[in-house]
């Protein structure tokens, strides 16, 4: 049956024993099922052993996206995970449909907000961004159902991650950020790891022009003070233990400071701030690439008699420019689709912040 094929891949899952043979002969027998014969949970199943396999199967994850389709109310729990297992399947094979995530979207806007735990939520809100995918009407359900949990009932790791999520698919909300501020001042400096202080870290200095609508503070003080006290708390009591990518997002927030004025923490010293830098430098070398578009904007810009440099390191932050050029001291960022949320023409909150960037540090930026 459907539910027994996702019960012996959950199995194997489980214990990481990924046998290329078993998971074939699965992937077969499940595509002789109808969708309609798929339950959540058997979906989920099917769909997450084969997501943490590393294996990629496109006709198993169009017969589960069918399988989505047929399902008759899901609840938050099923839906959350098994949009968490699209969203990893995605990452590895980018041939995926990404429609199933309408699907899903459309079967969040039918889950009574009561039914939304903080993981959950947060799970979801993550799969959504993972994919960059800005469907508002259900990401704004879900956010009021985060709403509407106490704040004392919001573990790190969700706030953390529903943080990052919309700062990675640049949604306002002002009514969750004021909740979630709340919820962290109540989490000790050293709760969630280093992966959740970087995470709002870095969440924070892609907000921050923003967060003047969540201040409960009073008039004359910084909007975000609460959450910049608790941040450099965290990334102090974490330091130590954070990776390249960790200090990658801690770096940006240092920029972010250094470039509207607000002094950094006495535990951000110049040790500290170079350490960052050199991460954030060495994350924007290995990610940089040349591609078919920009090459060909700075083949124009030459036979325009520019003086052109393309993926230029700027020192003094660690930034990798598209193409820098030195006699004007202007900036051209040749934004391709990876640059926005998944079907639209809204920036990704990185290039957002990226221009942000570039602009304060005294660059004319064309995009």
């Amino acid at each position: 049956s459907a539910a027994a094929i996702g019960s012996v891949l959950n199995s194997y899952s489980k214990v990481h024993l990924y046998d290329e043979r078993v998971f074939r002969r699965l992937s077969q027998l499940a595509r002789l099922h109808p969708p309609s014969g798929f339950d959540p949970v058997a979906v989920s199943n099917v769909v997450n052993a084969f997501a943490r396999s590393g294996l990629k199967d496109p006709p198993l994850f169009a017969h589960m996206a069918e399988a989505v389709v047929e399902m008759r109310g899901p609840g938050a729990l099923s839906l959350s995970v098994i949009a968490n297992g699209f969203a990893r399947a995605s990452e590895r094979d980018k041939t995926l449909s990404a429609e199933v995530f309408d699907v899903i979207a459309d079967h969040v806007m039918g889950v009574p907000e009561r039914e939304w735990t903080p993981q959950t939520a947060a799970n979801l809100l993550n799969a959504f961004a993972r994919v960059e995918m800005r469907r508002e009407d259900a990401i704004r359900r879900t956010c009021r159902a985060l709403r509407s949990l106490d704040p004392g009932d919001l573990d790190p790791q969700s706030i953390a991650s529903t943080f990052h999520s919309l700062a990675t698919l640049h949604i306002v909300t002002a009514p969750l950020y004021r909740h979630l501020c709340d919820a962290l001042e109540r989490q000790p400096p050293g709760a969630g790891g280093p992966q959740a202080a970087a995470n709002v870290a870095w969440s924070v200095a892609v907000m921050r022009p923003f967060l003047d609508l969540a201040s409960n503070l009073p008039e004359g003080n910084r909007s975000d003070q609460r959450l910049l006290d608790w941040v450099w708390g965290a990334v102090a009591f974490h330091f130590a233990d954070m990776d390249r990518s960790c200090r990658s997002q801690v770096q940006q927030l240092i920029l972010s400071c250094r470039i509207d004025g607000t002094p950094l923490p006495d535990s951000i010293g110049k040790a500290e701030e170079e350490a960052c830098r050199q991460a954030f430098e060495e994350n924007s070398s290995i990610l940089s690439s040349t591609s078919t578009l920009q090459a060909d904007v700075a083949r124009v810009l030459r036979n325009l008699k520019y003086d052109v440099e393309e993926e230029v390191i700027e020192e003094s932050t660690g930034y990798s420019l598209d193409i820098y050029l030195p006699k004007e001291n202007m900036v051209v960022e040749v934004d391709g689709p990876f640059h926005y949320c998944r079907d639209s023409r809204q920036p990704l909150g990185s290039t957002v912040l990226k221009h942000r960037h570039v602009r304060g540090m005294g660059y004319v930026l064309i995009t």
